[in-house]
């Protein structure tokens, strides 16, 4: 399937032993909302002097890096859902970090970088609904376990 320019819009849930980061884009119009860590996809240089499209992972590389600080090997990311919309493919993942990496204060859009422990992301008001939906499963299952633990 050939996709254009900014064909995904890709982000991840990134769980460390400290929490799970969050960003929140005040550069946008209010109401601002805690998201996931990540954006859209990019044309990018093929290295032959022409362009080719970011594939999901390379996006999500890019995001990570960019948003928080934070270089994701492309390989520990998991797919946990990939939902075809109306001019993009929205697709979350994944990724369990042994050790909690040091993150950005700001990124490099001038997103607030806040590290949450799940049972916080679940109860916040302005925790993106998109975000929140793909998630939330997941985020009870990290809440049960941290209590049997």
């Amino acid at each position: 399937m050939a996709y254009h320019a900014h064909a995904f819009a890709t982000v991840v849930l990134l769980v460390t032993p400290r929490g799970i980061p969050l960003v929140l884009k005040k550069s946008k119009p209010q109401p601002w909302y805690w998201r996931l860590p990540g954006g859209k996809s990019e044309q990018v240089a093929d290295g032959q002097g022409g362009f080719c499209d970011e594939t999901p992972e390379e996006c999500m590389v890019r995001e990570g890096w960019q948003e928080i600080g934070v270089l994701i090997d492309p390989t520990t990311l998991k797919l946990l859902r990939s939902e075809k919309r109306q001019n993009h493919v929205f697709m979350v993942f994944r990724v369990d970090l042994p050790v909690t990496p040091s993150l950005r204060e700001t990124g490099d859009g001038g997103e607030e970088v806040r590290m949450f422990q799940p049972e916080d992301i679940l109860t916040l008001d302005n925790f993106m609904s998109a975000h929140k939906n793909a998630v939330e499963g997941i985020l009870q299952d990290l809440v049960a376990k941290s209590y049997t633990n």
